[in-house]
């Protein structure tokens, strides 16, 4: 497990005093490369260290730069469809929420690995549906949190599903800084494959 930057034992919170500038944001799910600042973890280098060909997540990768008063935030994962049981785990991390009115929701890889063949749903026409759930609407409170999801079709027993993402944010309501927290993931849920990464700029 490699992880970078500063950590507690659970939890992370990096408040950075950092100038803001304008940040692209809206309600439409974007498709693009990953950002250059991102290391990408190579799939073949992953399934050479899961001897057991048993593990969940084949790949399981957080990356973030606190940059500008905004917090980009990249994942990457990969996961192993290795019973029936664990397919609508899979059908979970397909997708992601975002607040448009802040940053943008960005796709950069959905893929189907099924032995030596690479299937990839986005180029054979496959979009991403966008949602807006207001879970406390009956408290008269809107918070205007959208929900990307794409329903994948056909993954079968053996398959990994490899799916990468970035989201963008900055809040005005942060006066130019930016934050950022996040849980520690179980040591049993991914071994060696998950990774933690955060850079912010040296002033």
């Amino acid at each position: 497990m490699r992880i970078s930057g500063v950590m507690g034992k659970y939890l992370v919170a990096f408040p950075v005093m950092i100038m803001a500038s304008p940040a692209v944001a809206g309600e439409e799910v974007l498709y693009a490369d990953a950002p250059p600042w991102v290391e990408v973890a190579d799939l073949d280098t992953a399934l050479e260290k899961d001897e057991s060909a048993q593990a969940l997540f084949v790949i399981l990768d957080r990356q973030v730069k606190l940059e500008s008063g905004t917090r980009f935030g990249y994942t990457d994962v990969a996961m192993r469809a290795i019973s029936s049981e664990v397919l609508p785990m899979i059908a979970r991390f397909i997708g992601g929420n975002w607040q448009p009115d802040q940053g943008d929701f960005i796709v950069h890889r959905l893929e189907i690995i099924r032995g030596d063949e690479v299937i990839k749903p986005l180029e054979n026409g496959l979009k991403f549906e966008t949602i807006r759930r207001e879970k406390n609407l009956g408290k008269n409170e809107i918070n205007g949190v959208l929900t990307a999801t794409a329903q994948l079709e056909d993954i079968q027993i053996g398959d990994i599903v490899r799916f990468s993402v970035s989201t963008t944010q900055s809040n005005p309501a942060l006066g130019g800084n930016v934050g950022f927290y996040t849980g520690m993931v179980e040591q049993e849920m991914a071994d060696w494959n998950n990774q933690l990464r955060i850079i912010w700029p040296k002033s």
